[in-house]
Parts: structure tokens; sequence; C-alpha cells
């Protein structure tokens, strides 16, 4: 299984829709405007007892993640 997803969305025209399979965590950003519109959320739930630090850090390393392999497979949709 890929650990990461691109897809254009069926919603919204000139808008992408990423997934972190890792961790659940989805995105969506307008074509060629990666930094300007890009919003993140969870699928699912966090467990109760979650180190809420902890999980704010691993998150903050996974977007940094999905940057990293969008500019490095699709440049050409981010910028």
């Amino acid at each position: 299984m890929e650990r990461f997803v691109l897809q254009k969305s069926e919603k919204k025209p000139d808008t992408w829709v990423v997934t972190d399979m890792k961790w659940g965590l989805t995105g969506t950003f307008t074509e060629h405007r990666f930094n300007e519109t890009q919003k993140f959320t969870l699928l699912y739930d966090v467990k109760v007892g979650t180190d809420a630090n902890e999980l704010v850090s691993e998150l903050a390393h996974a977007m940094t993640e999905i940057g990293d392999w969008l500019k490095e497979n699709h440049y050409d949709k981010i910028f």
C-alpha cells in the first residue's frame, strides 16, 4: 500500500486531496497554491489518553513529509 495518495477533488475544480495513509491525515489544496490554501484534518478520532504534545509533534512531522512528497513527486500541482 502506498503511504501517500493524491486525488483530484470530485467536488471542487482545481482542488487536490492528499492523504497520508499511515496517520489518517488528509489535506486539500488549490492547484498551484499549496502554501496559501492547504487545510489538513484527521480522518479518525484521537484515542482518549493520547499525549497531546506527542500527537501534535507527530502530526506536524507528517505534514512536513506530505509537503516533501508533493514537492518531489507533484511539483507541477503545488507551485
